[in-house]
């Protein structure tokens, strides 16, 4: 959330805080890295007996992870991309391709525990309190952080929505500000 990225950089002389955000947003990403193992490790192997494709449970994931501490137009932003390459070794040593359709269809829960591991540390570490979720990303900004304040350091999102605004239509009708 851009609240958390904000107080991280706005409060930066307090080593304390960034540490404890810097290791919240590090905990959160693993345990949405081990729900991916868990729940979209597979790869799909051909089966002789009936013709169709079995999944099998990969091991593991191999993966990268860069995090990054702004967004593209320098306002505070802590994100981390996680690269996780098609090719990975199954339990026989062999190279193969993952199941797109299982990591397809565990992202979007691997992103909320991201944001509910994220609130929790946060919460046990600083006693951060946070605004109700939003039921269709998982995401909170934290309590008192003034939503204009959150907006003013949001560029690129507003440059995205803007553009969206004046370029996207959905049918004959421009899309509304609800649909940005």
């Amino acid at each position: 959330p851009k609240s958390v990225s904000l107080v991280r950089a706005l409060r930066g002389e307090d080593d304390v805080l960034a540490k404890a955000i810097t290791d919240a947003h590090s905990t959160a990403i693993a345990e949405a890295m081990e729900y991916l193992v868990a729940h979209a490790g597979y790869t799909r192997v051909h089966n002789l007996s009936n013709g169709v494709k079995d999944l099998v449970r990969l091991p593991g994931l191999a993966a990268i992870a860069y995090q990054h501490e702004t967004s593209r137009c320098g306002d505070p932003h802590l994100h981390t991309h996680v690269i996780v390459p098609n090719r990975q070794a199954r339990a026989d040593g062999l190279m193969v391709s993952m199941d797109g359709t299982s990591l397809y269809h565990e992202a979007r829960a691997a992103g909320i525990i991201y944001q509910a591991t994220l609130r929790r540390a946060l919460h046990h570490s600083l006693g951060l309190e946070w605004e109700p979720v939003d039921p269709s990303t998982g995401m909170a900004e934290l309590a008192g952080v003034d939503r204009d304040t959150i907006t003013a350091w949001s560029r690129r999102s507003t440059q995205l929505r803007e553009w969206a605004a004046n370029h996207l239509v959905l049918g004959e009708e421009p899309l509304s500000a609800a649909q940005l």
